[in-house]
């Protein structure tokens, strides 16, 4: 330890406390996300594993941060949630890039093809079975997956 000087870990320090902190595991989430869909489509991915996988991650990572109640974890309550708060906006932008990820190899095919082909109405049907599916996936999983314990302002009109 005699190269490392009591201040070497005033740089370090701050980047690794937003990583591992509670905001800073949203972008991670999301990041990873992101990732995800960057490795289905470079490998072209087709099986539904990866899929199964991804999503059972996102909701382990709420089940840990909700605890045991199936309720919370899968928002099988009535919520009340707006989507002027960041993060609301944030767990909606992860839904869509899970969602996205289950059809990006489709919407890749037809943007080869064209997108005013006579394969016009099953880009429609996949875009909105897209946003069907993301918007599923936000309120049954992602929704108040990133909520502060004290300070929620979204809070289940059950309690």
């Amino acid at each position: 330890m005699a190269g490392i000087k009591k201040g070497d870990n005033l740089i370090c320090q701050p980047v690794i406390n937003v990583v591992i902190s509670e905001a800073g595991m949203k972008y991670n989430i999301i990041f990873g996300l992101v990732i995800f869909n960057v490795l289905v489509f470079i490998y072209k991915i087709e099986s539904i594993v990866p899929f199964i996988i991804a999503a059972g991650l996102v909701g382990v990572y709420k089940g840990t941060k909700t605890g045991s109640d199936f309720r919370k974890i899968f928002n099988i309550h009535k919520v009340d949630f707006s989507l002027k708060e960041s993060t609301t906006r944030i767990e909606l932008l992860g839904a869509l890039i899970l969602s996205l990820s289950t059809d990006i190899l489709s919407f890749e095919y037809y943007f080869y093809e064209g997108i005013l082909s006579a394969n016009f109405i099953y880009i429609v049907f996949h875009v909105l079975y897209s946003l069907l599916f993301a918007l599923l996936l936000f309120r049954f999983l992602f929704l108040n997956m990133f909520e502060e314990s004290k300070h929620n302002s979204r809070k289940s009109m059950n309690q």
